[in-house]
């Protein structure tokens, strides 16, 4: 009675197996069908700025309008993103390892308002 409770378990364990291992993948590649091309492009449309060692790396970047900048704080300091001329917006304050994303409609500098002298400017690509 045991040993046939146990290959019940044993089979039951085998069928859930094998059924996690049909089903895994990638469903766009199992079907033949190209991956999503609306990822890629957000993918493409994002810029990454470090905060690292009291400064924006890089401290100035091209973009295009409508793009994502991401600033990341890699530093052992807090910090934040701010608007440098009227302070319209703020990341507030991001702590090491927090993220900070912002879509890019128009040229702006920023600053660390807790370190003001840390700066950074964004262009748009023309």
């Amino acid at each position: 009675m045991k040993n046939l409770r146990l290959n019940r378990v044993f089979s039951l364990i085998l069928m859930i197996a094998f059924c996690m291992a049909c089903s895994a993948g990638d469903d766009n590649l199992d079907q033949g069908m190209a991956p999503d091309k609306k990822q890629d492009e957000v993918e493409k449309e994002m810029t990454t700025i470090t905060i690292k060692n009291m400064a924006f790396s890089p401290a100035k970047i091209t973009v295009e309008k409508g793009e994502t900048v991401v600033w990341v704080n890699e530093d052992v300091v807090p910090h934040d993103v701010t608007d440098f001329i009227n302070q319209e917006w703020t990341s507030g304050t991001l702590s090491t390892g927090q993220t900070f994303k912002k879509v890019i409609e128009k040229e702006l500098d920023y600053f660390c308002s807790i370190h003001p002298t840390m700066k950074g400017n964004i262009v748009l690509k023309k």
